[in-house]
Protein backbone atom coordinates (compact mmCIF):
# COMPACT_ATOMS: atom_id res chain seq x y z
CA UNK A 1 0.00 0.00 0.00
CA UNK A 2 2.84 2.36 0.79
CA UNK A 3 5.10 1.19 -2.02
CA UNK A 4 4.24 4.11 -4.35
CA UNK A 5 5.17 6.48 -1.51
CA UNK A 6 8.58 4.81 -1.16
CA UNK A 7 9.15 4.97 -4.91
CA UNK A 8 8.17 8.65 -5.11
CA UNK A 9 10.41 9.43 -2.13
CA UNK A 10 13.35 7.59 -3.69
CA UNK A 11 12.91 9.43 -6.99
CA UNK A 12 12.61 12.77 -5.18
CA UNK A 13 15.86 12.03 -3.32
CA UNK A 14 17.75 11.33 -6.55
CA UNK A 15 17.65 7.55 -6.82
CA UNK A 16 18.24 6.89 -10.50
CA UNK A 17 16.46 3.57 -10.86
CA UNK A 18 13.62 2.10 -8.86
CA UNK A 19 12.72 -1.51 -9.56
CA UNK A 20 10.10 -3.94 -8.32
CA UNK A 21 10.04 -7.72 -8.65
CA UNK A 22 6.46 -8.91 -8.29
CA UNK A 23 4.18 -11.89 -8.78
CA UNK A 24 1.51 -9.34 -9.83
CA UNK A 25 -1.18 -10.85 -7.60
CA UNK A 26 -2.01 -7.38 -6.24
CA UNK A 27 -1.43 -5.34 -9.41
CA UNK A 28 -4.92 -3.95 -9.74
CA UNK A 29 -5.46 -1.02 -12.13
CA UNK A 30 -5.54 1.33 -9.13
CA UNK A 31 -2.22 0.01 -7.82
CA UNK A 32 -0.72 0.14 -11.31
CA UNK A 33 -1.69 3.77 -11.79
CA UNK A 34 -0.05 4.70 -8.48
CA UNK A 35 3.18 2.92 -9.46
CA UNK A 36 3.33 4.74 -12.79
CA UNK A 37 2.58 8.11 -11.17
CA UNK A 38 5.23 7.49 -8.49
CA UNK A 39 7.91 7.16 -11.19
CA UNK A 40 8.72 3.45 -11.08
CA UNK A 41 11.47 2.67 -13.59
CA UNK A 42 11.42 -1.14 -13.91
CA UNK A 43 8.70 -3.68 -13.16
CA UNK A 44 9.74 -7.34 -13.32
CA UNK A 45 7.02 -9.98 -13.24
CA UNK A 46 7.69 -13.52 -12.04
CA UNK A 47 5.19 -15.68 -13.87
CA UNK A 48 6.26 -19.31 -13.94
CA UNK A 49 4.19 -21.16 -16.49
CA UNK A 50 3.15 -21.04 -20.09
CA UNK A 51 -0.17 -22.68 -19.27
CA UNK A 52 -2.66 -22.41 -16.45
CA UNK A 53 -1.77 -25.92 -15.30
CA UNK A 54 1.96 -25.33 -14.93
CA UNK A 55 1.44 -21.85 -13.46
CA UNK A 56 -0.86 -23.27 -10.78
CA UNK A 57 1.71 -25.91 -9.94
CA UNK A 58 4.66 -23.50 -9.83
CA UNK A 59 2.89 -20.55 -8.17
CA UNK A 60 0.35 -21.90 -5.67
CA UNK A 61 0.33 -18.70 -3.61
CA UNK A 62 1.86 -17.96 -0.26
CA UNK A 63 -1.04 -16.28 1.52
CA UNK A 64 -3.92 -17.09 -0.79
CA UNK A 65 -4.40 -19.12 -3.92
CA UNK A 66 -3.05 -17.45 -7.05
CA UNK A 67 -5.27 -17.30 -10.09
CA UNK A 68 -3.66 -17.63 -13.52
CA UNK A 69 -6.54 -15.72 -15.14
CA UNK A 70 -6.50 -12.86 -12.62
CA UNK A 71 -2.74 -12.33 -12.68
CA UNK A 72 -2.62 -12.61 -16.47
CA UNK A 73 -5.39 -10.01 -16.67
CA UNK A 74 -3.56 -7.68 -14.26
CA UNK A 75 -0.41 -7.83 -16.41
CA UNK A 76 -2.34 -7.10 -19.59
CA UNK A 77 -4.36 -4.35 -17.86
CA UNK A 78 -1.13 -2.72 -16.67
CA UNK A 79 0.19 -2.62 -20.24
CA UNK A 80 -3.05 -1.04 -21.40
CA UNK A 81 -2.96 1.48 -18.53
CA UNK A 82 0.62 2.41 -19.33
CA UNK A 83 -0.39 3.11 -22.94
CA UNK A 84 -3.48 5.09 -21.91
CA UNK A 85 -1.37 7.23 -19.57
CA UNK A 86 1.26 7.76 -22.28
CA UNK A 87 3.90 6.40 -19.92
CA UNK A 88 7.26 5.20 -21.20
CA UNK A 89 8.14 3.82 -17.77
CA UNK A 90 8.18 1.49 -16.07
CA UNK A 91 10.05 -0.80 -18.41
CA UNK A 92 8.32 -4.16 -17.99
CA UNK A 93 9.95 -7.57 -18.07
CA UNK A 94 8.47 -10.97 -17.41
CA UNK A 95 10.49 -14.04 -16.52
CA UNK A 96 9.82 -17.73 -16.12
CA UNK A 97 12.09 -20.31 -14.52
CA UNK A 98 12.54 -23.31 -16.78
CA UNK A 99 11.71 -26.62 -15.16
CA UNK A 100 10.65 -30.01 -16.46
CA UNK A 101 7.07 -28.69 -16.34
CA UNK A 102 7.73 -25.43 -18.18
CA UNK A 103 10.56 -26.19 -20.60
CA UNK A 104 8.26 -27.21 -23.46
CA UNK A 105 6.01 -24.17 -22.87
CA UNK A 106 8.50 -21.49 -23.87
CA UNK A 107 6.80 -20.65 -27.18
CA UNK A 108 3.37 -20.49 -25.54
CA UNK A 109 4.80 -18.33 -22.76
CA UNK A 110 6.30 -15.92 -25.25
CA UNK A 111 3.01 -15.72 -27.15
CA UNK A 112 1.11 -14.94 -23.94
CA UNK A 113 3.19 -11.87 -23.15
CA UNK A 114 5.10 -10.62 -26.22
CA UNK A 115 2.50 -7.95 -26.96
CA UNK A 116 2.10 -6.61 -23.41
CA UNK A 117 5.57 -6.41 -21.84
CA UNK A 118 8.83 -4.91 -23.04
CA UNK A 119 10.89 -8.08 -22.54
CA UNK A 120 10.01 -11.78 -22.20
CA UNK A 121 12.73 -13.97 -20.69
CA UNK A 122 13.30 -17.43 -19.31
CA UNK A 123 15.96 -18.59 -16.88
CA UNK A 124 17.35 -22.00 -16.12
CA UNK A 125 16.32 -23.55 -12.82
CA UNK A 126 19.30 -23.66 -10.50
CA UNK A 127 19.44 -25.85 -7.42
CA UNK A 128 21.95 -24.30 -5.08
CA UNK A 129 22.41 -27.31 -2.86
CA UNK A 130 20.56 -28.61 0.14
CA UNK A 131 18.12 -30.55 -2.04
CA UNK A 132 20.08 -33.56 -3.16
CA UNK A 133 16.87 -35.53 -3.61
CA UNK A 134 16.62 -34.20 -7.18
CA UNK A 135 19.83 -36.04 -8.05
CA UNK A 136 19.67 -39.66 -9.14
CA UNK A 137 21.97 -42.22 -7.48
CA UNK A 138 23.96 -42.34 -10.73
CA UNK A 139 24.42 -38.56 -10.67
CA UNK A 140 25.56 -38.64 -7.06
CA UNK A 141 28.07 -41.39 -7.88
CA UNK A 142 29.39 -39.37 -10.83
CA UNK A 143 29.78 -36.32 -8.60
CA UNK A 144 31.57 -38.31 -5.91
CA UNK A 145 34.04 -39.55 -8.55
CA UNK A 146 35.22 -36.04 -9.50
CA UNK A 147 35.08 -34.09 -6.25
CA UNK A 148 37.34 -34.30 -3.23
CA UNK A 149 35.83 -36.46 -0.46
CA UNK A 150 35.05 -33.47 1.76
CA UNK A 151 32.95 -31.87 -1.01
CA UNK A 152 31.20 -34.88 -2.53
CA UNK A 153 27.40 -34.83 -2.21
CA UNK A 154 27.45 -32.93 1.05
CA UNK A 155 24.36 -30.92 1.93
CA UNK A 156 26.08 -27.69 0.92
CA UNK A 157 27.10 -28.95 -2.51
CA UNK A 158 26.58 -26.29 -5.14
CA UNK A 159 25.18 -27.66 -8.37
CA UNK A 160 23.09 -26.63 -11.31
CA UNK A 161 20.98 -29.24 -13.01
CA UNK A 162 19.65 -28.12 -16.36
CA UNK A 163 16.34 -29.26 -17.79
CA UNK A 164 18.15 -31.44 -20.31
CA UNK A 165 19.86 -33.29 -17.45
CA UNK A 166 23.26 -31.61 -17.73
CA UNK A 167 24.86 -31.24 -14.34
CA UNK A 168 27.29 -28.47 -13.36
CA UNK A 169 29.13 -28.69 -10.05
CA UNK A 170 30.73 -25.85 -8.11
CA UNK A 171 33.34 -26.26 -5.42
CA UNK A 172 32.68 -22.84 -3.97
CA UNK A 173 29.89 -20.37 -3.79
CA UNK A 174 29.97 -16.82 -5.00
CA UNK A 175 28.33 -14.40 -2.60
CA UNK A 176 25.05 -12.82 -3.56
CA UNK A 177 25.79 -9.56 -5.36
CA UNK A 178 22.46 -7.90 -4.70
CA UNK A 179 23.22 -6.42 -1.25
CA UNK A 180 26.06 -4.48 -2.92
CA UNK A 181 23.92 -3.38 -5.87
CA UNK A 182 20.51 -2.60 -4.41
CA UNK A 183 18.67 -1.28 -1.42
CA UNK A 184 15.83 -3.65 -0.64
CA UNK A 185 12.60 -2.37 0.91
CA UNK A 186 10.15 -5.03 2.01
CA UNK A 187 6.38 -4.76 1.56
CA UNK A 188 5.97 -3.42 5.11
CA UNK A 189 8.62 -0.72 4.74
CA UNK A 190 11.52 -2.44 6.49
Amino acid sequence: RRLPEFIAYAKKRGILETLINTNATLLTPSAGKKLIEAGLDVLIYSFDGGTESSYNKMRPGRFKENSFDTVYKYIRDFARLKTEMGAVFPFTKIQMVLTEDTFEEQTTYYELFADCVDEVTTAAYMERGGNLSVLTPEERTAIDAVLPPDKATSEDLQYWKEVDGSLHIGVGRLPCEQPFQRLMVSYDGR
